[in-house]
């Protein structure tokens, strides 16, 4: 079993005028009432009709070209985790920390994505939801790292993580399984690594970033327009009856990831 992604968070320049944009485009309630004043997206707020889905955080305010978006691996130990990336080839960003809330850290990669690490035990997740439960706002089911070099990224995080990519696809997408990317508490999300076309390798080193689960892509491209976002591209379909999938930016430009439900 691999480590599985249990958190996600957006890293914005201006927490409070960022917010609004995703409470309106997918429901999610944003708790500021701790002592750093990040805002808490609880697990149990955010969770699919089956089940799927995973907690998260909008946290500001961050200088520009700090900014971005990621997702969280939870760990046995922050430390040793940090060490074993700075062998693999990535980086060791800051960490193990702890501001009230569990031990985390933060790495880079071997082509600079910015992850981030919860320590086992640390973390207050919850035990896993009600599967039964109505669901409330839309659910973040699927990370993501696309970067510029495939063997790069698989060997760095299957080494790290114990991810396991499947490219065995029409687009040469390495799925991860959730099934293989879970904790004893059921909590977790799959996932995918893919490099870049050829043609956009030389100019962009790619991007982190997860996928929320919405009834309607184009209708929810269309209204991140509206709320201030941009369209980035889809709906599209996946070639070899893939899901259907839509990339926006949010107002600050973080590129943020949509799937339509029973697509994935």
């Amino acid at each position: 079993m691999g480590n599985a992604v249990v958190h996600f968070e957006v890293m914005a320049q201006d927490r409070k005028k960022l917010t609004p944009f995703y409470t309106e485009l997918f429901g999610w309630k944003v708790d500021t009432d701790n002592e750093i004043g990040y805002g808490v997206i609880a697990h149990s707020d955010n969770h699919s009709a089956g089940g799927v889905g995973i907690g998260g955080g909008i946290f500001g305010d961050m200088p520009a070209g700090q900014d971005g978006v990621t997702f969280y691996v939870e760990v046995d130990d922050v430390d040793a985790t940090l060490q074993q990336a700075e062998k693999l080839g990535g980086k060791r960003l800051m960490g193990p920390s702890e501001t009230g809330g569990p031990k985390f850290g933060h790495l880079l990669d071997p082509e600079g994505h910015w992850i981030g690490l919860f320590e086992k035990g640390s973390s207050g997740e919850p035990a896993p939801i009600d599967a039964t439960a109505a669901p409330k706002g839309s659910p973040v089911v699927h990370f993501e790292v696309i970067g510029r070099d495939y063997q790069t990224l698989e060997s760095f995080y299957g080494a790290l993580f114990g991810w396991k990519p499947n490219a065995d696809n029409p687009v040469g997408y390495g799925v991860i399984a959730r099934e293989d990317n879970l904790t004893s508490r059921g909590i977790g999300i799959g996932g995918g690594l893919m490099a870049l076309p050829a043609e956009m390798a030389a100019t962009s080193s790619g991007h982190v970033t997860w996928y929320v689960e919405v009834p309607d892509v184009e209708a929810t491209l269309s209204r991140a327009a509206a709320l201030g976002g941009q369209r980035l591209h889809g709906p599209d379909t996946v070639p070899g009856g893939g899901p259907t999938l839509g990339q926006l930016a949010d107002p600050e430009g973080h590129l943020i990831g949509v799937v339509q439900s029973g697509s994935l």
